[in-house]
Formats: C-alpha cells, sequence, structure tokens
C-alpha cells in the first residue's frame, strides 16, 4: 500500500472504531491491526492518537460539508428561504442516514473534548463560507453561526434517533424533523413578521 492507502485506511478504521466502541475503545493497536497495518504508522502518519482522532474528524466534517454544498442550495435566494433550508436540510439528511458509522463517529467527537481542544478552530474555519452564504437570508443581528449550529446539533440527534431504532426512517419523519429544525430558523429569518 502507498503512504496515502495507508492513511486513509487508518482514518476509515478510527471511524469504525470511535463508532462502534466510542474513544476509550479506538485505541491505536485496535485502529491499526483492524486494517492489517503496523501501528506505528500511526505516529509517522499522524503524530499520534489524537492528531488521528482530529485528522478522522476533518475528513468527515469536510464530507458534511459536501454534503451541504451538493444540496444544490447556498445561493442565499431570498425569494424561497424554506426551500433553501429545505434543500440544505435533505442534502445533510440524506447523508447522515445513509452512513451510520460516520453519523456515529462525527456525533461521538462533535460532543467530545477533543473537539474543543483539537478541531473547534478548523471546524468554524470550514463552516465559514456556509454561514457566509446563508446570512443574507438571516436578520442582521442573527448570530447566524450559533443558529447553524445549534440546527446541525438537533440534526444529528434526530438521525442518531433513527440509527437506533427510535424514530422510522421514512417521508413523514423527515418531514416532522425539518419542520421542527425550521422553527429554530423562523423567528430569525428576514421575511418574518412580528
Amino acid at each position: 500500500m502507498t503512504k496515502e492507502e495507508i492513511r486513509q485506511a487508518l482514518l476509515e478504521s478510527t471511524v469504525d472504531a470511535i463508532a462502534s466502541v466510542g474513544f476509550e475503545g479506538a485505541t491505536t493497536k485496535a485502529i491499526a491491526s483492524s486494517k492489517g497495518i503496523n501501528e506505528a504508522y500511526i505516529y509517522r502518519l499522524f503524530g499520534g492518537k489524537e492528531k488521528l482522532f482530529a485528522a478522522t474528524f476533518e475528513m468527515l466534517d469536510l464530507e458534511l460539508i459536501s454534503a451541504i454544498h451538493r444540496s444544490g442550495a447556498l445561493n442565499a435566494s431570498t425569494e424561497d428561504v424554506e426551500g433553501e433550508l429545505r434543500r440544505i436540510f435533505s442534502g445533510v439528511w440524506r447523508f447522515v442516514l445513509q452512513y451510520r458509522d460516520r453519523c456515529f463517529a462525527y456525533v461521538r467527537y462533535y460532543f467530545s473534548h477533543y473537539y474543543i481542544e483539537l478541531s473547534h478552530s478548523s471546524h468554524m474555519a470550514a463552516y465559514a463560507s456556509i454561514v457566509s452564504a446563508m446570512s443574507p437570508l438571516f436578520r442582521e443581528r442573527a448570530d447566524v453561526t450559533s443558529l447553524m449550529h445549534h440546527v446541525l446539533s438537533s440534526l444529528l440527534d434526530f438521525a442518531v434517533r433513527v440509527h437506533n431504532g427510535d424514530i422510522v426512517d421514512d417521508s413523514d419523519s423527515a418531514e416532522h424533523i425539518f419542520r421542527v429544525l425550521f422553527c429554530v430558523f423562523r423567528p430569525y429569518l428576514r421575511d418574518t413578521e412580528f
């Protein structure tokens, strides 16, 4: 295997480990051995376990951002605000439901101390373009970054509940979840009348 193939295999193994056994069980030995790779490559390619975790989250974060971009939204059309937000929701919702292990690994990392210590800055920088593209939809004083992160956290919570079988994965549930999340945005949108 090439260096890049080994790197990618270790990232994928880390996703699987975090999703299935959490951070405590995601040892460097378990991560490397599941792909038949020498544990020393983790230190050689990433500099250690924490940096491997951070690189894994960065990969997942970029995949989620790509899902948002593929949704076709982000042109901040003020003519159809609900449609814009629905397209983003649909793209992300399909992504987190299609990739269970990626969803679980992302959630575990996003709500861990590793995120704050290692990844908060890069996450915020990665989402800056999305926040910038969405800002025209919101009132001038709205904290779009906080709103987007609140909705992302809620969406991930709903996805975990679908994966755990607590919520049915069907169009009615997806519509209900979208409506719940849209209610968070609604008071802050430019076109809201008070």
